[in-house]
């Protein structure tokens, strides 16, 4: 598929990197790949497993259903734990298989209104675990891959910058001026890739119940393979309902890991922060 998409760039005389127009194989995770976990993530995982409240207090629990007419059996479940320190929240994402095995952990932590600090990841599908850290005005990348290379990587920040675990906060944190008619950039990490994707956020619809925001990506390009991004809000609460759109856990069929673009709906247990 690389290849065919290098020819036709090539025939089109158009200058831009493969990773820019593949982020993380349209964003979030590489398809294709043999679906064994690698050792090392699973004895991670296990120690999310037996002690979870490690993470911090359990805020929302996500229920993952694949898009399509005939798909409505829940293939993966994540929970957000919080915990603060210093006036430094650290936020943790834990994703489930159907049979309870973990398959992601994303952390972030974060200053007021969402403002990025630091992430790390652990991938037991693709068996990369990553650290992305702002250095000032600088991104710099830290990806272990599953071989144990290390790749270090180092990247401008134009924009506010947003992982999984702070996207619903920065975007809430600009309500106002998105429920005004304006929009705003920001720069999606995609750690796997050691690079980050400009996307731009707006209403597009607003009612006394929910209210709808759309993410798409700047490049038109990756707009061609890729959906925007969808997030339905309470309009009161201003806390997420529904997310519609790409997802880190992939799908196994025929044996090789899949990308997943789902419905995510939510169920709150505690104020999100």
């Amino acid at each position: 598929m690389i290849q065919f998409f290098n020819k036709f760039l090539i025939s089109m005389n158009v200058k831009i990197a493969i990773p820019a127009l593949f982020p993380l194989c349209i964003l979030w995770s590489c398809a294709n790949q043999s679906n064994k976990i690698a050792p090392s993530i699973i004895n991670t995982h296990k120690e999310y497993k037996n002690s979870s409240e490690l993470a911090g207090t359990l805020i929302y629990k996500g229920s993952v259903y694949p898009l399509g007419p005939t798909e409505s059996e829940q293939v993966f479940a994540y929970e957000r734990r919080v915990k603060v320190s210093n006036g430094i929240t650290t936020a943790t994402h834990i994703t489930h298989d159907a049979g309870r095995n973990l398959v992601v952990i994303q952390s972030a932590r974060y200053s007021s209104n969402f403002a990025f600090l630091e992430f790390e990841s652990t991938n037991a599908q693709t068996g990369i675990r990553t650290k992305v850290v702002q250095d000032g005005k600088i991104l710099k990348y830290l990806v272990t891959e599953r071989s144990g290379k290390i790749i270090h990587a180092e990247e401008d920040v134009r924009d506010p910058v947003a992982v999984g675990p702070t996207l619903f906060g920065l975007i809430s944190s600009q309500w106002d001026e998105l429920t005004n008619g304006s929009s705003f950039y920001l720069q999606f990490v995609v750690a796997e890739m050691k690079q980050s994707y400009r996307f731009e956020v707006r209403m597009i619809e607003n009612t006394k119940l929910v209210t709808r925001f759309e993410m798409k990506p700047t490049n038109r390009l990756i707009g061609l393979f890729l959906s925007p991004f969808i997030f339905d809000f309470d309009s009161s609460k201003k806390s997420i309902l529904t997310y519609t759109g790409r997802v880190p856990p992939m799908r196994t069929i025929d044996g090789k890991f899949k990308n997943l673009d789902a419905r995510v709906v939510y169920t709150h247990l505690s104020t999100y922060r």
